[in-house]
Parts: C-alpha cells; structure tokens; sequence
C-alpha cells in the first residue's frame, strides 16, 4: 500500500518571491518506508514553475520516468517517481532540496513550519520557516493500517513552537504510539493552518475548500480527526447552526469516502482578544453537537482536558500561553494526551477493517 507519510497544509505565500533558488527542507514523516515519493505543488501558482534538481539527502528525484526536472503548471502538481534504495526511518528528518529555475511571483508553500529552511540564491542565504512547493511524502507500507489525517488550525499547525524540535501535538502522539510496545500502526498526517477557518477563506483557503486536497486524497488515508473551528468564531460565524452544519458537512464527505471520523472540542478562550459571551455560546454549543449529536466514531474532548476548572471557560494557566487562545508546551503535550485513548484505544483499526478504504 502507498501511504501519505508526511503532509503539509498549502497556500499562497504572499510576499514571498524567489529566483533561481535552491530550497533546504527539513521534514519528519511519521512512519517510515521504502519507495519514497515526493509530491511538489503549483497550486496557487500564476505561471509554471521549473524544478530541478531536486535531492532527498544526497540522492538525486526524478519525475516521468527519469528527467531531472519537472515543469509544473499553475495550479498543478508532480508526483516524483520512487526513490531506488532510500529507505526512510519513522520519526527521523529528511532533507529534502528543491531548486526553482527562473522567477516565481506566486510561491505556493506552508507560511508557519516551526522547521528551518534555507534559501539559497544569487541574493545571498536565508534561513526561514517557511516550507515551499513540497506538500506530500509517501512511501510503500504493505504491512501498516493506512493513515490518520489531522486538519486544524495553529493549535495543530505551529504557532509558539521553538523551531526544529517537532513538538506539535500530532507529533508527540506519532513519537509516543512509535516508543509504545506495538510501534505506530498507521501513518499520521498534520494539515493544520495556522488561522485556519472551516467556513470561509482569510489564512489560507478554508477548511471546506481545502478537505479535498489536504485530508481526503491522502494516499491510504483511513480515518479524518477534526480540530477546527475555534477561528470562525471571530471572522464568518455567527450562529451555532453555521459551525454545526458546516462540520456535518466534513463528516458527510469524509463518510462519502468510506473514513472513520473523529472529533475534537474547541478549546477555551475567555480573556483572549476575540472573546465575546456570544462567541462563547457558539463554542459551546458546537462543542455539545460533536460530543452528542454528530455522526462521529469517537470524540476527543479537548475543551474537558485543557481548561481551568476554577473558571471553565479559559484555559487553565499552565497551558495558556498569554493571549489566553495559544499553548504552551505543556498545553500541546496535554493535547497530545488527551488524542492518544482516541486514537490508538482500539478503536481507530475496527472502523477501518469495517469500512473500505479511499483510492490509494
């Protein structure tokens, strides 16, 4: 089976040029494999985009059979062939390199990675945290379970992170089921977005636009976990009914493509910028809807692990960052917490043993 091991969330990077630049990433697949495959992304390109070289450490990609560059149209998107003895190890960083020939006004790319990556040019070095055109890593696992697929907004994404030390939520999970006696028995993708909305477009295309692309076509995806909606509060909602049915929608089509489904409460709030009583009355009753109502298989209840129960509506100290939305690290470590009974307790394997897969 050909599994997503790695993925990233992709926008357009607005104020972001490049010209003929050569592109340092470093990424963390999940689990690891043979037959590596890289997918580079033109989507919210204006023009095509020319790239090669492209490298995974020292070992040179190819595309259709053997070139050493592709020319990706705008809106488009190349699948590398595999990669002859590379073998890749769960949890470990591949580097991947990229050069563009020529200028690129409309770079397509993840704005917060929390991972360095260095651009290299006739400008000189840079380094940012940034990652650019690369969105999906799979590799060839006969013996693994699929993949889970997290979509969410910065909670899942990277915001506050210190660069390169990999301690999102999704993260911590993978490196907890990997040191687990069983070992990590499916492959699990982070598509958050840092201001992520699931109803409408601002950071990044929102969360109904984007399902398609970035969670549902995952190469061997087996079941969507979603943690979104806490952004929609401040920019597009209005009425409990909107979030409501448009996370029914998300159910509904990922139910279309015979997945399992597992939610996540929106966390707490109260004394951030954005915080309104009414707001809040949205966030709860939301929140009531996924954990009674919605068609899921299993709920976890992020809002009951992170907030204070002296005052249930914030988060409690320990986990709030300042703004009183963020995490600390200790909040992301309880996150993680909280996901692991979820989505490893036995019940994501029977959902999919019962249910057919989507289309590798």
């Amino acid at each position: 089976m050909t599994v997503g091991v790695w993925t990233a969330a992709t926008a357009w990077l607005e104020d972001v040029r490049l010209a003929d630049a050569t592109i340092r990433m470093v990424v963390r697949p999940s689990i690891g494999g043979d037959g590596l495959r890289l997918r580079l992304s033109n989507v919210f390109g204006t023009a095509p985009v020319t790239f090669g070289p492209v490298a995974v450490g020292e070992r040179a990609v190819t595309f259709d059979g053997g070139a050493v560059s592709v020319t990706v149209p705008a809106g488009g998107l190349a699948v590398s062939d595999p990669v002859p003895s590379f073998p890749v190890a769960g949890g470990t960083d591949v580097v991947v390199s990229v050069s563009v020939a020529g200028v690129v006004d409309a770079v397509t790319g993840h704005l917060r990675s929390s991972q360095t990556t260095v651009v290299t040019s006739a400008a000189g070095t840079e380094r940012v945290l940034h990652w650019f055109f690369l969105d999906r890593l799979t590799l060839d696992r006969p013996d693994v379970d699929g993949a889970v697929v997290v979509v969410g907004d910065s909670l899942t994404d990277s915001d506050g992170h210190v660069p390169d030390r990999n301690l999102r939520w999704p993260d911590r999970v993978a490196a907890a089921l990997r040191a687990s006696p069983g070992g990590l028995p499916f492959a699990l993708l982070n598509s958050g977005m840092a201001g992520n909305r699931v109803t409408v477009d601002g950071f990044g295309p929102a969360l109904l636009s984007r399902l398609e692309r970035d969670a549902l076509s995952q190469p061997g995806v087996h079941t969507l976990m979603l943690f979104e909606g806490i952004n929609d509060l401040s920019r597009g909602v209005t009425a409990a009914g909107q979030l409501i049915a448009a996370y029914d929608e998300v159910v509904a089509r990922a139910r279309a493509r015979g997945l399992a489904v597992v939610g996540a409460t929106m966390t707490p709030f109260s004394g951030a910028a954005s915080w309104t009583p009414a707001r809040e009355a949205i966030r709860q009753a939301a929140n009531t809807h996924l954990r009674t109502a919605a068609d899921l298989d299993g709920v976890a209840d992020f809002d009951a692990a992170l907030r204070d129960p002296a005052r249930p509506g914030r988060l409690l100290p320990a986990y709030d960052s300042g703004d009183h939305l963020h995490l600390t690290d200790a909040g992301r470590a309880r996150l993680a917490e909280a996901a692991l009974p979820v989505l490893a307790g036995g019940l994501i394997s029977p959902i999919a043993a019962r249910r057919p897969r989507s289309p590798a």
